[in-house]
């Protein structure tokens, strides 16, 4: 059972604010992108393409960084990990990918 996101990070999440998620190259390098996150109760939903970098490298490797800027105060921000779902690794025919947070 994911854990429940904190009030603040379901702030951030539904305000119009931009997020970065973080994944892993096949060499082990970080890749860091600007994506737009959604969600449906405590689980998250990341707007990507199966076949971007991103969407390559989580296939691959589901364990992800998402970090949230508050448009509002940019020095107010907050990071999170999360690990993809097995319904991630299933390609789909929309461009979001579901997430849980894992801590």
């Amino acid at each position: 059972m994911p854990a429940r996101l904190s009030p603040e990070i379901i702030r951030l999440i539904d305000g119009r604010n931009f997020a970065h998620l973080a994944t892993v190259m096949p060499d082990g390098s970080p890749h860091s992108a600007p994506v737009w996150i959604g969600r449906e109760g405590d689980r998250l939903f990341i707007a990507t393409d199966d076949h971007s970098v991103k969407g390559r490298n989580t296939h691959r490797e589901p364990r992800v960084a998402i970090s949230l800027i508050d448009l509002d105060d940019p020095t107010r921000k907050r990071r999170f990990e999360v690990a993809l779902s097995s319904a991630a690794a299933t390609p789909t025919s929309n461009t979001s990918t579901p997430c849980q947070r894992s801590m």
